[in-house]
This record gives C-alpha cells, structure tokens and sequence, in this order.
C-alpha cells in the first residue's frame, strides 16, 4: 500500500474545516426533471454570502438560470414568494467576481445577500464580521 494520501485524526477534520467556495457556470444546466432545483440550501455556520437572482411567484423551470450551479429556492412564508439563490461563498471579494459573471450572462438584477448561522445579516454586517474574522487569524 504505497497510497500518499494524508490521514487525520477527527478532531482536526472538525476543528479546522476547509470552507470552499461552491460556485459554477456549466455548459448547461445541472437541473432538470430527476434532479430539480431544491429547496433550500443546508444551513451553513458562520458567514455564508449568495447571489440572489430573483424572486418569484411561480416556481422556475429547472433550466431558467442556466448552467449556474449550485441554485437553490427559498418560501417566504407571509407571501408565498420564490426566492432563488446562486453559489456559497465565505467571501466579499469571490462572490462579488462570481456576481459580475451571474450578470453577464443573463441576470442584470441579481445582487449580493450574507447569512450568520443561516439567518440573513445586511452586507455590510457581513464585511464587518469577515474582517474581524480575518484579523483574528
């Protein structure tokens, strides 16, 4: 067995995760029938940034957003509107570049949002705490 792969131990898995941004612009669409946009992301810890592309009131086909990936929806539950989200990012500056990609192929109005333990914090909330964070390490 000459495999060169690291091992750890569990408490370094769990002490230190690696958080990696999870944004993609595929040639076609990754959804479809068998495998529909889901709803709603798995709750993250700690800052987490996504695109919003839009809010709607009727579900959107699966292809509506093209190959971005990875896409989720959320209810809102007083009016029953369709929030569609794009990518996870633990970062201003890698989601700012994957908005001006998300714009440029299609979706002009999409902008910014930032979640602190899966609850939606303002951006500028987030830069804060991204920074503070930064100057920790």
């Amino acid at each position: 067995e000459t495999e060169s792969a690291e091992l750890r131990s569990p408490e370094e898995e769990t002490s230190n995760p690696v958080r990696t941004d999870e944004f993609a612009i595929l040639e076609q669409s990754p959804y479809s029938e068998t495998n529909p946009i889901p709803q709603s992301f798995s709750v993250r810890d700690g800052l987490v940034y996504r695109i919003q592309l839009g809010v709607f009131s009727k579900p959107k086909p699966n292809d509506a957003f093209g190959g971005i990936h990875p896409v989720c929806y959320e209810q809102n539950a007083g009016n029953g509107m369709l929030k569609y989200y794009a990518g996870q990012f633990y970062s201003m500056n890698s989601v700012n570049a994957a908005l001006e990609k998300v714009r440029s192929i299609g979706f002009p109005d999409a902008f910014i949002v930032a979640f602190l333990e899966g609850k939606p914090i303002s951006t500028e909330k987030a830069r804060e705490i991204e920074f503070t964070e930064f100057n920790l390490h």
